[in-house]
């Protein structure tokens, strides 16, 4: 399997860890240090971004991707996606259209999530 093949596989496997709300798998798919920037400019790090999960304040019902982008760059790579997202946080219903970039990269032969950042599409 091809680096770029690994990352869509990881890609896979972190929307479906968000969708069933499943921590472990994202404490195994994020970095200790990652740091990721939201919409309104916060930077949160893995810790803040579990414990949204942790404590069930975010329930994500629906994820839809388009316009995936890998670029595999030695032993990072980058994916740029456009992301249809429908849910509730802190029981307040939300539903989007958001851009994402995140940057992985290959830790003795594990990817994880080491940055990234989301905007809101009008």
């Amino acid at each position: 399997m091809t680096a770029k093949e690994q990352i869509e596989e990881m890609e896979k496997q972190l929307l479906s860890a968000i969708k069933a709300n499943n921590s472990s798998a994202l404490e195994e798919l994020l970095h200790d240090d990652l740091l990721f920037n939201l919409q309104d400019g916060k930077t949160i790090t893995k810790q803040m971004d579990l414990e949204v999960y942790v404590s069930g304040n975010i329930n994500v019902n629906e994820i839809i991707t388009q316009n995936q982008s890998i670029q595999v760059i030695g032993d990072n790579a980058v994916v740029t996606k456009i992301v249809q997202l429908r849910g509730l946080y802190f029981n307040q219903a939300f539903e989007g259209l958001y851009k994402y970039i995140r940057v992985w990269k290959l830790f003795e032969g594990k990817w994880q999530v080491i940055a990234g950042a989301c905007h809101v599409l009008p």
